[in-house]
């Protein structure tokens, strides 16, 4: 029994974003990591909201249709 799970990073950036990372996203075969050093932003799925703030690190399930919001901006790096 393997008790290591198996991952593949598809792809990985460091983003800036502002109030245009408003939109509904469809429902994502991938799980996200995102790793925040400046500014804020909120993420809702559900009846969910993940804060997005510097110096945390928040994973978004994969398959789950979500709502980012940017107030003003935010700089991240994502995988």
């Amino acid at each position: 029994m393997d008790l290591v799970p198996h991952f593949q990073i598809v792809s990985a950036s460091r983003a800036s974003c502002d109030q245009r990372w408003n939109f509904g996203e469809p429902a994502s075969p991938f799980s996200r990591l995102y790793y925040v050093t400046r500014g804020e932003a909120v993420v809702r799925f559900g009846g969910t909201l993940i804060r997005l703030a510097p110096g945390t690190v928040s994973v978004i399930p994969a398959h789950l249709h979500t709502e980012p919001h940017c107030p003003r901006r935010m700089d991240q790096y994502w995988v």
